[in-house]
């Protein structure tokens, strides 16, 4: 409660209502791979952590895994395992980017990736961009790679 430390004003539009931190929450994560009919392997881990205060999750992470994927390597892949799910506003445009910090021997030949939260989800959507072209889903093959693969994460998104 910050009432007690700041002083209300017609300036702010603050109400002592509104200086209450409604939700604070701090811990760790496991984000996962996840592509129908496949299975990953992860070599040097799979971590996470997040910070919430109000309805604000600012999320980081990171999946090693050992040389591909097994099953059917085509299918979509996504990133499971947030605390909470994102935001939906139900009007279908409120995907929230993340920055994507590294990423090592991940197939993306002559593109790049865009990650974001899902609206109305606990999870992460990777997509190829590139130039005068619509994003494309990720398949799983190219996000394990072809040798011992890894990406870094992180960012904030509005939960439900």
């Amino acid at each position: 409660v910050y009432s007690a430390s700041q002083t209300v004003t017609g300036a702010s539009g603050a109400s002592v209502a509104g200086e209450v931190l409604d939700h604070y929450e701090e811990g760790a994560w496991t984000p996962t791979y996840v592509a129908s009919g496949c299975t990953f392997s992860y070599g040097g881990g799979n971590y996470g952590k997040y910070t919430r205060i109000g309805n604000l999750c600012h999320c980081t992470g990171y999946l090693d895994t050992n040389s591909g994927v097994s099953g059917s390597t085509s299918n979509a892949v996504d990133i499971h395992g947030l605390p909470f799910t994102a935001w939906n506003p139900g009007s279908g445009l409120s995907y929230q980017p993340l920055a994507t910090s590294f990423y090592i021997y991940i197939d993306f030949a002559h593109s790049g990736i865009s990650m974001h939260y899902m609206p109305g989800y606990a999870w992460i959507r990777p997509y190829h961009i590139q130039d005068n072209a619509s994003p494309g889903n990720v398949s799983a093959q190219k996000m394990a790679g072809s040798a011992d693969s890894r990406i870094a994460f992180q960012g904030p998104f509005m939960t439900s």
